[in-house]
């Protein structure tokens, strides 16, 4: 009777330990999607944060350039203007 009894809930036992290792399973799997979708949000978030620092850093390059150009130009205009002064 005894071991009769220990056998009958050895295989009950086993019923809910495979029930609960599908149950893990299922949300393994979950959990490996979410991470497969994090890591491509971060890549994308990545990719379009490199774009922008690009493009950031082309608009200050074209400004500076601007901006020396401007300089040079109006050192030019304003030379001649000083001189014309000092006279």
């Amino acid at each position: 009777m005894f071991g009769i009894r220990k056998q009958i809930q050895a295989q009950y036992g086993m019923a809910e330990l495979k029930k609960k290792k599908k149950e893990l399973k299922k949300t393994k799997m979950k959990l490996e999607n979410r991470e497969i979708e994090l890591r491509n949000k971060i890549d994308a978030i990545d990719k379009k944060n490199k774009e922008k620092r690009k493009i950031d850093e082309e608009r200050r390059f074209a400004e500076m350039e601007f901006l020396k150009y401007q300089e040079t130009h109006l050192g030019q205009m304003l030379t001649p203007l000083q001189e014309g002064g000092a006279k």
